[in-house]
């Protein structure tokens, strides 16, 4: 656990990336390796939370979970909710990018994750 500014303990930030076959998955998964690399927060497997890996539900149990969803179709929205996880959902597309018509070029993912990130300043 981390702290704070305040001295209270956080929870580490976790993120699950949609991959989906659109332009919008693609985003998605770019931009949380970038958050990654950044150390803005880990990245762990979405699939391994779907398949209902036991590994992967307890792990989320215990970190900030935040979904990386490509759309409002909310693939990883679904899975975290049927396994009765917490979780923070951000939609890509309402960051700019239009599924199916937004390649996930470095200035869009540059641009995606600095909105990400200012979407949580003070969180």
């Amino acid at each position: 656990m981390a702290t704070n500014d305040s001295g209270s303990e956080t929870k580490p930030r976790v993120l699950y990336a949609c991959s989906g076959a659109a332009d919008s998955g693609q985003i998605a998964d770019l931009v949380a390796r970038r958050l990654d690399d950044e150390e803005w927060g880990g990245i762990s497997c979405l699939s391994g939370v779907g398949a209902g890996l036991s590994s992967f539900l307890e792990y989320a149990k215990e970190v900030d979970n935040i979904i990386l969803d490509g759309c409002p179709v909310g693939c990883g929205r679904k899975m975290f909710e049927q396994h009765g996880l917490l979780f923070t959902e951000v939609v890509i597309t309402n960051h700019g990018v239009v599924k199916g018509s937004t390649p996930a070029t470095p200035e869009v993912v540059e641009r995606v994750t600095n909105s990400i990130k200012a979407s949580f300043n003070g969180k």
